[in-house]
């Protein structure tokens, strides 16, 4: 071996030579402390609230160079600081829950930094073929970080470490931002933002940087408001956030930590989104079962196999430009080596996320035929742990390739970790990893295509309809917590509006108009394959005539007495003429419901006797196939039953006492359902509701039963039972159907409020934040309206949550005639995932109806005026008139943050 010189020296002279360039000195910036490497650092540095670590620290740094070992320099310099933590005496028994403190995640908040551009070794070996970053080395170090940062945060009080054991649970969406160049330097800094029982989240970020010798000032500000703002040099490049969970190093149970308490309005906005990924991740195993007995369905795969098929009967018919998934698969075999266990003894988390990127990484490489760019890490799940010894399978695949933009397409990756015991003859998932990747544009330039992956088998078409729904949940889910960061730092951001409306609005209560880039007859295919219901194929079905022309010629016998009916019927309580209801019936007659047509047309009001079938579909309860309408409603219904005698009909002995509390705080509510309609005080009546609201409140955990949601279902009753009983709803006695049709009854119930819910999840969750939210835009769309209204509220000290609560956790319910809910339920419908937003409007229109008598009141007056509105005496006029300036101002203020403002 030689030195820089070239003379040569022994290997032990070399290992001495390079551990004295390790020896880095403190900077000449001291606004950060680094750990130096030359000693162990003083009792007053060994803190678990030491905020930074030079990479270069590590003492035993060296033997990380010699060709297959494992650990980083990095990791190693992160464990040894977790070492000095255990080396701090606890003086005693292990801390009990009693003893344990409530921290601020500036106690946990750690930083690495790498000084790429004065060290040429550390440099290298973050150096990948295409002088690039190698990014799997650095969600290594991510995960070694996210562990240092635990540790720090489960410490006692005095600096020592409890006896417990911390690992990763799972990763959510490590995000590439960025470009990370290899040859500047750069930082990782992370810190605990939120803390359940034994479970804490943390958010790392990779900061680019030319100069580190600043002070990151985290606890104060957006770290990305930071970078692009005030240091136009830095940039957060990725970003990572990683649960932890403790375990009782003598039990194995999970055990109680330390909780956090954010300080500044960006730790409680982490805080906040940090709690609604816990409460949907707690919703999703929760529904877990549900969601994959449905998936089982083999008509809903039908579409993905389709083309697959053809490879498998047909290969040579099979279009070129496409392949199957397992030809896309790559695998890789190792033996768990001493060499990368952790300091629990088990194999290091970050090792196995790196070998799952390499792999993703060459999967992805051999697919595209050029480098790929990484993008993110959707998600990585850690099943079970893996020791040393075991012989560890790791298998990849591309599941499916989006081309969402022609310059740019992309490949996401599975990997499943197996870990294979071939003495017992077993195997079993460790872990799985989703990855997604792109090419480069430059690569695209030359005319080069992406293949379109297929499935060939159920399971795999299963995966990959799993992934897509995992990932349009992500989507929706990223959007609520952008609108949860709007109200948390003061400003309103809209979420995604599915429904356009005309640009110039009118004054009469018009259906909006649909500007559509497909046809007709693409939209309908988009219905059919977009459509989360399941489907059964009812091979003994008849083709019947299910036209409401149909239904109406079998009750008339000639054109004149069909053209009077029609012209009678009432939509909303208004008279329609028969040109607008042949529209619905035309609809709604066809094979396939094409949904933005009856959007339209049921925005406006729907035909009393239309209503079942038509919230159904536009709730996405029933298929817009008509073909397999009824077999998919029998077997729904059928489900309903089958959870009422697994949830409802059990003795109290087989509850939980918070199953019992639940059960008769519903008990309790029924009878207050819309009191001023003797219809729902009948006993009957009282028990449907009783068996639907707990049921559904049994089946959504994640919320439970929560005061408000009895409301929501009595518009669905009505309906419902419209297609059974005749007459006013105050003469409807359910004891005149049968137990059937009861049960039928309260099954389309129970699944229409499920698909409503689904929509406004966060509105029933713990704290409502969807509620809170949506009230805060209130506030704000009414000072843009009215702004002597909003000032003449808040100079009388009247918040908005001390009425417009009730307004969005009941739907209005409780502030208009009960005759005109149906109408109003039109346009909520027919809005679809859009809703939640056009509220706003709605509540705006509705407030400002008296706009000119609530400038006249005081703060007492004012809240008794709001709590008894006088709409006793509204009819369909004032409705439609709040409905149309509704429309009217979501035209001139939706995405318009300055429009009209003052």
């Amino acid at each position: 071996m030689r030195s820089s010189a070239g003379k040569l020296i022994s290997h032990s002279q070399w290992m001495r030579n390079r551990s004295a360039r390790f020896r880095v000195p403190a900077s000449s910036c001291d606004s950060q402390k680094m750990w130096n490497s030359t000693a162990p650092p003083p009792p007053d540095e060994r803190s678990p609230d030491q905020n930074s670590i030079d990479a270069g620290s590590s003492m035993r740094r060296p033997i990380s160079l010699w060709p297959g070992m494992y650990h980083s320099p990095v990791t190693n310099a992160l464990w040894e600081a977790r070492r000095n933590m255990f080396e701090t005496p606890t003086g005693g028994e292990d801390a009990s829950p009693s003893e344990l403190t409530a921290k601020t995640p500036s106690r946990s908040r750690t930083s690495i930094l790498y000084k790429f551009s004065s060290d040429f070794v550390l440099r290298e070996q973050y150096r990948n073929p295409w002088n690039e970053i190698r990014t799997g080395k650095l969600v290594e170090d991510l995960d070694a970080l996210a562990g240092t940062i635990s540790f720090k945060h489960c410490s006692s009080g005095d600096g020592s470490a409890r006896s417990m054991i911390l690992v990763t649970a799972s990763v959510d969406r490590i995000i590439m931002k960025r470009p990370i160049r290899v040859d500047a330097d750069l930082s990782i800094v992370g810190a605990v933002t939120w803390v359940g029982r034994s479970s804490m989240e943390m958010q790392l970020q990779v900061i680019q940087s030319q100069d580190l010798c600043i002070s990151f000032p985290f606890e104060s500000v957006d770290m990305q408001d930071f970078a692009d703002a005030n240091h136009p040099s830095e940039s957060v490049a990725l970003e990572a956030n990683f649960t932890f969970v403790a375990r009782d190093a003598k039990t194995g149970k999970s055990t109680p930590i330390n909780q956090v308490t954010p300080e500044t309005e960006h730790e409680k906005m982490l805080w906040k989104e940090a709690e609604e990924r816990n409460k949907l991740r707690k919703q999703k195993r929760a529904q877990g079962k549900e969601e994959q007995e449905k998936l089982k369905d083999l008509e809903r795969l039908n579409d993905l196999l389709a083309e697959g098929r053809v490879f498998l009967d047909m290969p040579a018919l099979a279009d070129r430009d496409s392949i199957l998934i397992k030809d896309t698969s790559h695998e890789n075999s190792l033996i768990c080596q001493p060499q990368q266990r952790n300091i629990h003894g088990r194999i290091f988390g970050g090792f196995l996320m790196r070998k799952a990127f390499e792999l993703a990484f060459s999967n992805a490489y051999t697919f595209a035929g050029v480098s790929p760019r990484f993008l993110e890490v959707d998600r990585v799940d850690f099943i079970k742990p893996v020791d040393v010894g075991n012989f560890l399978r790791l298998k990849s695949r591309i599941l499916y390739t989006e081309a969402t933009s022609s310059a740019e397409p992309l490949i996401n990756i599975e990997v499943v970790a197996h870990v294979t015991s071939p003495e017992l003859r077993s195997s079993e998932v460790s872990n799985r990893f989703y990855f997604t990747f792109s090419v480069r544009p430059e690569a695209m330039k030359d005319g080069m295509k992406i293949r379109n992956v297929v499935p060939g088998t159920e399971e795999e078409a299963r995966r990959r309809r799993e992934e897509e729904q995992q990932k349009r949940d992500d989507s929706r889910f990223n959007q609520t917590l952008k609108n949860v960061q709007g109200f948390l730092k003061g400003r309103s951001i809209p979420g995604k509006v599915l429904l356009t409306r005309r640009p110039d609005p009118t004054p009469e209560p018009i259906s909006p108009t649909y500007h559509r880039s497909l046809s007709e007859n693409d939209a309908g295919r988009n219905e059919r394959s977009d459509n989360p219901v399941e489907v059964e194929d009812n091979n003994s079905s008849k083709k019947q005539d299910n036209t409401y022309a149909g239904k109406l010629r079998s009750n008339s016998s000639s054109g004149e007495q069909l053209a009077k009916q029609v012209q009678n019927l009432k939509i909303g309580g208004r008279s329609s003429d028969y040109a607008r209801v042949m529209k619905f019936n035309k609809v709604l007659s066809e094979t396939t419901v094409i949904l933005e047509k009856l959007r339209e047309l049921a925005w406006s009001g729907v035909p009393h006797y239309m209503r079942p079938d038509v919230w159904r579909l536009l709730l996405g309860y029933a298929p817009p196939n008509s073909d397999r309408r009824d077999a998919v409603l029998r077997r729904k219904r059928l489900e309903y039953l089958e959870s009422v005698g697994q949830f409802y009909d059990l003795p109290d002995s087989e509850r939980s006492d918070d199953e019992i509390n639940m059960l008769r705080q519903i008990a309790v509510d029924c009878p207050r359902t819309v009191p001023d309609v003797s219809f729902f005080q009948q006993a009957q009546v009282q028990k449907s509701l009783e068996r639907i609201l707990y049921t559904w409140a049994i089946r959504h955990p994640a919320s439970g039963y929560v005061q408000g949601i009895n409301d929501l279902v009595t518009p669905f009753l009505v309906i419902f039972l419209s297609e059974y009983l005749e007459g006013d709803v105050d003469s409807w006695s359910m004891s005149d159907l049968s137990a059937a049709k009861v049960s039928d009854v309260e099954a389309d119930c129970y699944w229409c409020l499920t698909k409503l819910l689904d929509g406004m999840q966060d509105h029933y969750t713990f704290a409502q934040p969807g509620i809170q939210r949506l009230v805060f835009k209130l506030k704000e769309l009414v000072r843009r309206i009215d702004e002597p209204v909003a000032r003449h509220m808040e100079e009388q000290g009247l918040e908005f949550l001390q009425f417009a609560f009730r307004w969005y956790n009941c739907l209005l319910i409780r502030e208009i005639p009960f005759s005109l809910i149906n109408r109003l339920w039109d346009t909520y419908l027919a809005e679809g995932d859009a809703l939640p937003d056009f509220l706003v409007y709605i509540y705006a229109s509705f407030l400002l109806t008296w706009s000119d008598e609530l400038k006249k009141l005081d703060f007492q007056e004012m809240v008794m005026f709001l709590q008894h509105l006088p709409t006793q005496t509204w009819t369909d006029q004032e409705l439609e008139m709040v409905l149309s300036r509704a429309y009217m101002w979501h035209s001139m203020f939706n995405n318009s943050p300055n429009h009209l403002a003052s």
